[in-house]
Formats: C-alpha cells, structure tokens, sequence
C-alpha cells in the first residue's frame, strides 16, 4: 500500500517538481505522450497516472512532487484522444473522445500498461509499479489491471461503475483482491466507489470527503 499511501499527504505543501516529457507506444502502435517526474532512486517504485476525461496529464502536475520526495517515479500520461495523445497518424482521435466512443475508452487499458513497460524501461520496479486514476482513468486503470497480476494495486479518485462505457463492475474480478485505495466524495460514493468497495471487501480501503463539487483531480 505504500504506493498508494503517497496520495494521502497531498495537503503538505511542497515546491513544484520539474518533469520530462516522454513518449512511447502501446500494443496497437499508438504514440502516447506523458510527463515523467523521476524519483531519481535506481529501482524506485512507480505510478502511472491518468486523467479525467478531457482532461490532460498537467492536471496531475499538484501532486507530482508527493511521490518524488517518497522515492517513487510520476508518469503522468495523456490518454489515447486527449491532450498531445490526440492525434495518431493524422487522424484526431479528440473527435471521438469528445462524441464519448466507447471502442476508444475501451482501448486505452494499453496505454496504461504501455506507460507501466515504460517506467520499467527507465529503472522502476516492476514489481512496484501502481495505477493511479480520476473519474474515467479510474475505470481505465482497474481495466488494466484486471488484465495483468503485475500491477500490485490502484487508487481511484471518484469511481463510477460504468464511465463511458467501461464496465468496472464487471472488470473486478479480475482485479482479484489486490489492494485499492478508493477517494470520493460523499455525494458521488453512490456512482461506484461504495459499490466498488463492498465487491472487493477487506482489500478496498476507502476514505468518503464531505466536500462536494471534488470529482476526480479536482479534490
């Protein structure tokens, strides 16, 4: 859970941490562009993070910092339609994404796990490597995940069962009882985090903010 756990110290104010951008790409040949913040530790663990929808990888840039100074490597990415991920050989994906085609929130599992392979290819540990998603990316990083045993666990920032056409609910067992940390407001639990929770029972730890209006990153 120490992965995980950096997220919770987010009310710490630390200076900005400067990234590198990167590219790479996924199984199906899609270029992916993402910021990397280097932990600067050989075999730090590691967290891809993905945005919300129509969202881009700066919006994760706040918390950046967090998981450097606890000795873990920040991948922020920008998902398959959004952001400098847009465009994949001349054809602008941002044009489904904005008319919420499911077949494209579908596919992007890949570009999680092609920004995992990447981080390893840099030094991380594989066997540390977490997913870190808001809204939408929280439906894409248990997709992921569902998919592979290598990813030791995830943290959700509002969960909904069924963003945009990717199934949560149905992709939890294969997630297994890995551990996840599920962030939510109160008046959103009901969209999927308790839901979410009450499947994975003693391996889901989930922390409910009487805040409203905190979707996603915007906690």
């Amino acid at each position: 859970m120490r992965i995980l756990a950096a997220l919770v110290v987010v009310l710490l104010t630390l200076p900005a941490v400067a990234g590198e951008d990167v590219t790479f790409t996924t199984a199906d040949g899609l270029k992916i562009t993402g910021t990397l913040y280097p932990s600067g530790r050989k075999g730090a663990a590691g967290v891809v993070a993905l945005p919300m929808y129509m969202r881009q990888r700066s919006s994760w840039e706040p918390v950046a910092a967090h998981f450097t100074k606890a000795g873990i490597d920040f991948l922020a990415i920008d998902m398959r339609g959004h952001g400098d991920s847009a465009v994949q050989d001349g054809e602008d994906l941002s044009r489904r994404a904005k008319g919420r085609d499911p077949k494209l929130f579908n596919a992007m599992w890949q570009d999680a796990l092609a920004a995992r392979e990447f981080l390893i290819g840099k030094g991380a540990d594989e066997n540390r490597i977490g997913l870190l998603g808001a809204s939408v990316g929280c439906s894409v990083a248990i997709d992921a995940a569902s998919r592979t045993e290598k990813i030791p666990g995830v943290c959700v920032m509002t969960p909904g069962k069924a963003y945009l056409g990717v199934n949560t609910m149905e992709d939890l067992p294969g997630y297994g009882k890995r551990p996840m940390l599920i962030l939510s407001s109160k008046e959103e639990a009901g969209g999927g985090a308790t839901a979410i929770q009450e499947k994975l029972g003693d391996a889901a730890e989930i922390v409910l903010y009487d805040e409203r209006q905190v979707h996603g990153t915007l906690m």
